[in-house]
């Protein structure tokens, strides 16, 4: 896949070579066609050694377009997540990476593709692309197409007199001169290669190549047929006979550069004609042993040996190879390829092992369905069931919610004394697990703990207490899980290098946030790289459901919500049923946070009918607490305690709702307390609706214009309007059962449980009397006068005690929501809306 090298006798192309740099400065796809030799990947390599920017080669011989295209996209950057499932989609992702990186991609003998396919490839690079280049080389022209973009199509033909004449001068500096120039360049055409083959003794007449070939020591033809085999560059290190390779790149049969030898395809195509079956299946065994030493990327070492072991008929010898690479396959991020190879030995070819190992590829990367049905149908196939299948099976039958027959299956299994104790313990655990699935958790939870008393190895024990505590946080038990945690430390204090090697420190970060033991989470968090690239899909919702549960837990609601979507999004595609309905459940309870009920209560129906359906009553007992999370519903559960202020979201949204129902329950005094909290904490993206809810306690407290306010701000953040009315119908249903109440007798004012008493004030009390009697009405200076003082108003006199008195008065009456307004006509008692007032 790495681009040629410049050759030192690139000569006569000027004209063309500048060409080519102009075009692509203005577009983006260039078609460079021409016969066999004429010299199109040699100007594309001149033109890639000036280009400036990252160059990925990839050759369109042999290996199917998946294949070129996985290991081009391979080389442009980090893997796609979640792989690309077809053709069309790696082709997407490869041109984004080729645009997003600003790379030139030569795609050489691109016919080899087939002309439509190439076309097609053709027009969506042109149509895709504004920063990256595609260049294209091919024996064939493309055929007008009137729907794609402005493009390059540059034909080369053979080199001109002049140019040609000039080629053959620096062929004799370099080699001492040759005779027979002008016959040579009128048999050639002045194509280069021929004049080439033609300048270094090239056969007279006929087939030149053939020639050339037929020219070279039964050693060297052995290994011209070996690369002819071989699809891909080989390291020059891999061949055990360099002088070999001297003498067929004297016959400018192969390019040898200092990191890989090819083989020109005009020699590819003579060497194959010309050879027997015996000698081209005896190539083959050659170039296995050169493949199985020459330092080559697993991905085209896997493909370039299956191509010759499936060649040779040798399927049981593939099946154990690609068995033995698929760890390796999966962890540089070449799944398709290893599928590729996978499904290169027949159905009835493949070992039980090939077939269960295909099938969990399939899980892990493409298809959990497909995989589950695979599984079921091995287990089904015969009555020996070997424990590696019945594991996988369950496995494939836990992602697809079937907790039952998980049990069943494994029931057996855990009955019986055959399991290694490592075995044992991977069984029981998913054994555990689909009792929690069930709603059996706490029997699931039992067996783990009695299993741990039984091993001896302290890294087992430790792999069961955390899924102990794993299904105790599945069961909502936060506190429980984080204290069960404290047994399965081992498996990060000493960083033990197994499948939990991420997996146990960050499940432990999420349990310890949960339970709000922040610093214990943060500390684990600290030694995981949450940006590390995954092996496969399964591996990746995990990591990007942990990090939502974090930012969930710490407040960052908006991005929780996008990192659960993501998750979400990618599990659509790999079929997970048991990760849909949890997901579903977090992703509901994340959307009510932010007021987004509606999107909320769709998605928590689907789960919930979803659930049932399966019988997965643990988790449909989950998604019917998830109910609890609406706003509504929070108002009438609020915990006497506060959530700590490190759990930025429920304590804002805490004190935001507290505020609102003691602003409807008449406690003003305390509603303002509730106020200061939240909006302390409520601030940024994610906080509307909180901000919201604050707007409208403050409207019960007699600001006119806070509903106005609360709807805006709802609006902004995306929180739902309805949400606020909702709330607001509540607080006023609230309101309207509320009254003030002045009780002559014991001179005490009674509110939302709450008595002031006025015995010791008979001036306030009067003058309370006065207007609580007549509320909302004016009460004029000459009225307030003669009730309090039973005297004529006389400005002078009592306009000063008139506001002294008032002023007084005001703090007595505000925690009660009462407000005393003045105006030119007098004082006026204002109450909260929807609050009456009594005298008795």
């Amino acid at each position: 896949m790495q681009p040629p090298l410049p050759s030192p006798l690139f000569t006569g192309r000027d004209t063309e070579l500048d060409r080519l740099s102009r075009a692509l400065v203005r577009v983006t796809v260039a078609w460079v066609f021409g016969v066999a030799g004429v010299g199109k990947t040699t100007l594309v390599a001149e033109y890639a050694a000036r280009a400036g920017r990252p160059v990925v080669f990839a050759h369109a011989a042999g290996a199917s377009v998946d294949a070129w295209v996985d290991e081009a996209r391979l080389r442009l950057g980090p893997r796609a997540r979640p792989e690309p499932r077809d053709t069309d989609a790696r082709l997407a992702d490869l041109l984004g990476r080729v645009e997003s990186t600003k790379a030139l991609l030569v795609v050489d003998d691109a016919h080899l593709m087939g002309d439509e396919a190439a076309s097609a490839f053709a027009r969506r690079a042109s149509e895709s692309l504004a920063d990256g280049r595609v260049i294209f080389t091919s024996r064939h022209r493309l055929e007008n197409d009137p729907r794609a973009r402005d493009r390059l199509e540059l034909r080369l033909e053979g080199l001109a007199e002049a140019a040609a004449r000039h080629l053959w001068a620096e062929l004799d500096e370099l080699y001492g001169a040759a005779s027979g120039f002008e016959r040579a360049l009128a048999r050639s055409a002045g194509n280069p290669l021929l004049l080439r083959q033609a300048h270094a003794g090239g056969a007279e007449g006929g087939d030149w190549v053939g020639g050339e070939v037929a020219g070279l020591s039964a050693e060297a033809r052995e290994l011209g047929l070996m690369l002819a085999v071989v699809q891909i560059p080989i390291p020059p290190e891999a061949f055990a006979r360099p002088d070999l390779l001297s003498k067929l790149a004297a016959a400018l049969a192969v390019d040898v550069g200092a990191e890989r030898v090819r083989l020109h395809e005009l020699f590819r195509e003579s060497l194959l004609a010309s050879q027997s079956s015996e000698a081209v299946a005896r190539a083959r065994e050659a170039a296995l042993e050169v493949l199985a030493r020459a330092d080559l990327p697993v991905a085209a070492r896997v493909r370039e040996t299956t191509t010759q072991l499936l060649a040779l008929g040798r399927a049981a010898e593939l099946d154990a190879f690609v068995l033995e690479r698929s760890t390796a396959m999966v962890q540089c991020g070449a799944t398709g390829e290893l599928l590729r190879a996978m499904d290169a030995v027949s159905p009835e070819q493949r070992s039980l092992a090939l077939q269960i190992e295909r099938a969990r590829c399939l899980g892990r990367h493409f298809d959990m369905r497909a995989a589950y049905d695979e599984l079921r149908r091995l287990m089904a196939a015969g009555e020996a069931r070997p424990v590696e299948l019945a594991y996988a099976f369950a496995e494939a039958a836990y992602d697809m919610c079937r907790a039952r027959e998980v049990v069943e299956t494994l029931s057996p299994l855990l009955g019986g004394s055959a399991l290694s104790p490592e075995m044992r313990v991977r069984c029981l655990s998913r054994f555990a697990a689909a009792h929690t699935v069930l709603g059996e958790g706490a029997e699931g939870r039992r067996l783990l703990r009695a299993q741990q008393h039984e091993l001896t190895d302290p890294v087992l024990s430790a792999r069961l207490a955390l899924h102990e505590a794993m299904l105790e946080n599945a069961d909502e038990l936060y506190d429980q899980a984080a204290v069960t945690l404290g047994r399965a430390r081992l498996l990060w204090d000493r960083a033990v290098i197994d499948e939990n090697a991420v997996y146990a420190p960050l499940l432990s970060a999420v349990i310890y946030a949960r339970a709000g033991r922040f610093a214990e989470s943060d500390a684990l968090v600290a030694k995981i790289r949450l940006d590390a690239p995954t092996e496969d899909e399964s591996a990746e919702i995990f990591m990007l459901a942990s990090r939502a549960s974090l930012a969930f837990e710490r407040g960052e609601r908006c991005a929780a919500l996008e990192l659960r979507q993501r998750a979400q999004r990618m599990n659509q595609v790999l079929g997970g049923v048991h990760y849909d309905l949890v997901g579903a459940m977090w992703l509901a309870r994340n959307l009510f946070s932010l007021g987004r009920s509606t999107e909320a209560r769709a998605e928590l129906e689907r789960a919930l009918g979803e659930a049932n359906r399966l019988g997965c009553r643990g988790i449909a007992e989950r998604l019917e607490r998830t109910r609890c999370f609406e706003p509504r519903v929070q108002i009438d559960h609020l915990p006497p305690v506060a959530p700590p202020r490190e759990r930025r979201g429920d304590a804002a949204r805490h004190w935001s709702l507290t505020a609102l129902r003691r602003a409807a329950g008449g406690d003003f005094a305390g509603a303002e307390t509730a106020l200061g909290e939240a909006l302390a904490l409520a601030t940024g993206p994610g906080y509307g609706l909180d901000r919201a809810v604050c707007h409208l306690a403050r409207g019960l407290h007699g600001d006119d214009a806070a509903r106005r306010r609360a709807r805006d701000e709802a609006e902004r953040d995306g929180a739902e309007v309805a949400v606020i009315e909702d709330l607001e119908r509540w607080a006023r249903a609230g309101r309207a059962s509320q009254s003030v109440v002045f009780d002559t007798v014991k001179h005490e004012l009674a509110f939302a449980g709450q008595v002031v008493s006025l015995r010791s004030r008979p001036v306030l009390r009067r003058r309370l009397h006065a207007l609580i009697t007549r509320p909302g009405r004016p009460v004029t200076k000459d009225e307030l006068v003669r009730e309090v003082w039973d005297q004529d108003y006389d400005p002078r006199r009592h306009d000063t005690p008139l506001w002294q008195n008032i002023r007084r008065l005001r703090p007595v009456v505000a925690p009660a929501g009462i407000t005393i307004a003045v105006d030119d006509q007098g004082y006026r008692l204002l109450l909260p809306d929807g609050v009456a007032a009594r005298v008795q």
